[in-house]
């Protein structure tokens, strides 16, 4: 019986400084252009969490009770402290760990507007992610159980590679969830792009990631579903999401935090809850909602995975 969430993506240290300064101030423009750009920011605090695209859909799916594999590749500071956080919310770890090298970090600077600037350095997920296979983790009784999978950002061979894999393994029956996200305009060329679609159920993306689909694929977003989609999610914040079919398109309201703190991981968090109610047999307006429902928590703590599940 498949009732297992598969999520394939990067486990990460996430380092976050907030800094006193605001971002917008410190671009100089002399007759509506810029000038120059050389920022020299001061940081008011260091903080370090667990982060990481999968790792942060994994805690999700784990404060949700759903027990989610987790395929990745690790370092070998992992053990130290992020795998026992991990198998305490259930996640069942599928990793091919390095133990000789560093897990994935995420710098992130975060001003006082609570906006950010990122730095991904990959290290071990960089380094392995395109020759490692599910295969290498997973057992047939593992494939057997998988009902939805989601594909977070690697590189484009990584991505495709495992695809192919789960396919091979499990057949057409699980959902796939194609989540390229920052990288989808950096590692897809418009085949490698159109391969991951055809073996894909759902595409999920914010505003920029759902046009530069179209600009990637010069296709109108209703041509793009004649590859194999089924649903294109838009992620839109504080505004809710976008439900897009060939022929439709549906809004679904937003879910209100009780604070704003930042929103290092809010989209995974998202994630999780749509995941949640796909495994739930919910409707994709449903999945919607508990994905922004957990997107509106994650927001009300620091870091990806401190938010618990209260009003």
């Amino acid at each position: 019986m498949r009732t297992k969430a598969l999520v394939v993506g990067s486990v990460a240290y996430d380092v976050v400084f907030e800094v006193y300064n605001i971002f917008r101030d410190e671009v100089v423009l002399e007759q509506n252009q810029l000038k120059g750009m050389s920022m020299m920011l001061t940081a008011k605090n260091k903080q370090i969490f667990f982060g990481g695209t999968g790792g942060n859909i994994a805690y999700g799916l784990g404060l949700l009770a759903a027990e989610p594999l987790l395929f990745s590749v690790v370092g070998g500071d992992f053990a130290a402290d992020y795998q026992a956080h991990l198998e305490n919310y259930g996640v069942e770890l599928k990793l091919v760990d390095k133990p000789d090298e560093f897990t994935a970090t995420f710098y992130a600077v975060s001003d006082q507007r609570k906006e950010q600037i990122g730095i991904f350095q990959p290290n071990t997920h960089g380094d392995y992610m395109d020759a490692i296979r599910l295969e290498d983790r997973l057992r047939k009784t593992d494939f057997a159980e998988i009902k939805v999978a989601i594909f977070a950002p690697g590189t484009g061979i990584s991505m495709r590679n495992h695809m192919q894999q789960l396919r091979t393994a499990a057949g057409s029956a699980p959902v796939i969830i194609f989540d390229p996200s920052q990288v989808l305009s950096i590692f897809f060329t418009p085949e490698l792009l159109k391969e991951c679609l055809s073996m894909s159920n759902i595409f999920i993306g914010n505003e920029t990631e759902i046009a530069q689909l179209q600009q990637l694929l010069e296709m109108p977003l209703s041509a793009i579903f004649d590859i194999g989609l089924g649903h294109i999610i838009e992620t839109m914040g504080q505004e809710g999401s976008m439900i897009y079919t060939k022929k439709a398109k549906q809004h679904v309201k937003p879910h209100t935090a009780n604070q704003f703190v930042e929103q290092t991981g809010a989209g995974d968090a998202y994630r999780a809850g749509f995941i949640k109610g796909l495994l739930d047999n919910k409707s994709i307006e449903e999945c919607c909602d508990l994905g922004s429902f957990m997107g509106a928590r994650n927001v009300e703590t620091a870091g990806g995975q401190k938010y618990r599940l209260v009003n």
